[in-house]
C-alpha cells in the first residue's frame, strides 16, 4: 500500500545524493536548540517551542535572502515555513496558535494557510490557488500548515524551513521533509549558507534523525544546526 515502500522512494535514490553533492539542490540540515531538554515539557510546549524557533529561523532567512538579492542584483525570494501536522484537528490548533496575539505579536495572523482534506467546494479551490501562489514574492503567505495533502506536483523553490510534528519514524520524516523543499530558487547554490540550506526543525527527534542520516546506507548527509536561544532572540530583535 501507500507508504509501504519508503526505501525505493526517489529520496533515497543515489541520484539525489549526487544532486546534493553537486550543488544542484539545497543542503538539508536538521535543527535543534542548544541544551534542549524535553523532560517535564508537555507535547504542546515542545510543539510551540519548535514552531517559534522555526519562525525565528525563518525571519533570519528572510532577511538574509533579501540581503543576498540586493547585493547580487537578483530577484528577492520570499521564504516560507511548512508545518506538518498530525491530523486536521491538530492543524486547526496550530493555526489558532499562529494567529494568536501571543505568537510573534500576531504578525503571522494574515500569513498562514491550512491545507488539508477538510475543505470542500469553493474553500478547497481557494486553498489550492493559495498554495500555488506561495512562491510569488508578493503573496502574503509565510506559513503553510499541511496534513498529507501535498501532491507530488507541488514543486516550489522557496521552502526554507520545515517543522514536522508527525510521529513517523526518522527515515520517513527525512524523506517527506526533503522531498518537498530541496529545489533552489536560483537553480544552483550561491555559496551563502542561508540561501542554500533547507532547515528541518526537529528538537525532539534531533538525535534520532542524525543517527538515521549517518547510517552507511543513507545516501543523504544532513548538516546540523544548533540554535543558541540568546543569539536568536538578539538577532530577531535587531532586524525589526
Amino acid at each position: 500500500g501507500k507508504g509501504a515502500t519508503p526505501f525505493n522512494n526517489v529520496i533515497y535514490d543515489y541520484a539525489l545524493g549526487r544532486a546534493i553533492a553537486d550543488g544542484f539542490v539545497k543542503e538539508p540540515a536538521v535543527v535543534t536548540r542548544k541544551n534542549f531538554n524535553p523532560s517535564g515539557m508537555s507535547k504542546e510546549a515542545i510543539e510551540e517551542l519548535k514552531l517559534s524557533d522555526g519562525v525565528r529561523l525563518h525571519e533570519q532567512t528572510k532577511v538574509q535572502l533579501e540581503t543576498y538579492a540586493r547585493e547580487s542584483g537578483r530577484e528577492i525570494v520570499k521564504p516560507f515555513v511548512l508545518v506538518i501536522a498530525r491530523d486536521t484537528t491538530h492543524a486547526a490548533q496550530l493555526k489558532t496558535l499562529i494567529e494568536s496575539d501571543d505568537f510573534f505579536e500576531g504578525r503571522y495572523r494574515e500569513k498562514v494557510i491550512q491545507v488539508d482534506s477538510s475543505k470542500t467546494g469553493a474553500e478547497e479551490e481557494k486553498m489550492i490557488s493559495d498554495l500555488l501562489t506561495v512562491e510569488h514574492g508578493n503573496d502574503p503567505t509565510e506559513i503553510v500548515i499541511h496534513v498529507n495533502m501535498l501532491k507530488e506536483g507541488w514543486d516550489v523553490t522557496n521552502l526554507y524551513t520545515i517543522v514536522p510534528h508527525r510521529d513517523a519514524n526518522a527515515r520517513i520524516l527525512i524523506e517527506q521533509s526533503i522531498g518537498r523543499g530541496l529545489r533552489l530558487p536560483y537553480g544552483k547554490r550561491v555559496g551563502v549558507p542561508s540561501v542554500d540550506r533547507l532547515n528541518i526543525v526537529a528538537h525532539d527527534r534531533f538525535q534520532e534523525i542524525v543517527n538515521e542520516a549517518t547510517q552507511p546506507d543513507s545516501p543523504i548527509r544532513l548538516q546540523t544546526v544548533v540554535l543558541d536561544p540568546e543569539e536568536i532572540e538578539a538577532k530577531t530583535k535587531t532586524v525589526v
